[in-house]
């Protein structure tokens, strides 16, 4: 009788013990289902945010590239232009020389 009732507390005590353990593995299953949605949702606002920095940095650097376009193709030439004209001018006033002078008056009146 004795060996008996031992063994039906054992028995109950096994029984517990694998209610916790089922316990314990659905309850650390739940934790890591509310972890991976978690961080699921955090991934995609991240992915978001970085689609909107590259959207606007995009437009950025478009803005920017075709700001250097036009300076490459009208301010650099008219400056280069303007230089040679001042270079010219400073030559006829140090050497005097004439047909320096007429040219430049051509390019300064066009």
């Amino acid at each position: 009788m004795h060996l008996l009732v031992n063994c039906r507390k054992a028995a109950k005590q096994n029984q517990e013990t694998d209610v916790s353990c089922c316990c314990n593995c659905s309850l650390a299953k739940d934790v890591c289902c509310q972890i991976e949605d978690r961080l699921s949702k955090a991934h995609a606002g991240f992915e978001n945010s970085m689609q909107r920095l590259e959207t606007s940095y995009s437009g950025r650097l478009r803005k920017t590239e075709s700001h250097s376009l036009s300076l490459r193709k009208k301010l650099a030439p008219r400056i280069a232009r303007l230089a040679l004209e001042s270079r010219s001018l400073r030559d006829f006033v140090v050497h005097g020389q004439l047909s320096q002078l007429i040219h430049l008056n051509k390019c300064l009146l066009k």
